[in-house]
C-alpha cells in the first residue's frame, strides 16, 4: 500500500504529513481535508517553515514473522 501526501514543517517546528495538499495562511498551514499526522523532527531536516510543502510518497507493508 502506499500513502500519498504533502510534508510540511509546521510553525511550531513540527514536520507534517498532510494527505491534500496544505495552503498557506496567516495562522501558518490548512489542509482542506484535515487530515494529517506528525512525523519526527528528524525526518526531513532539511525542511523549514519558509519551504513549500513537498510531495511524498510513504510504502506501507505488512511485517511477516
Amino acid at each position: 500500500m502506499k500513502l500519498k501526501g504533502w510534508v510540511a514543517r509546521d510553525c511550531d517546528g513540527q514536520t507534517t504529513m498532510y494527505l491534500d495538499k496544505p495552503q498557506r495562511t496567516d495562522d501558518g498551514l490548512d489542509s482542506y481535508y484535515g487530515d494529517y499526522f506528525s512525523l519526527p523532527y528528524d525526518y526531513f531536516p532539511s525542511l523549514t517553515l519558509d519551504d513549500e510543502p513537498i510531495e511524498v510518497e510513504i510504502e506501507i507493508k505488512e511485517v511477516k514473522k
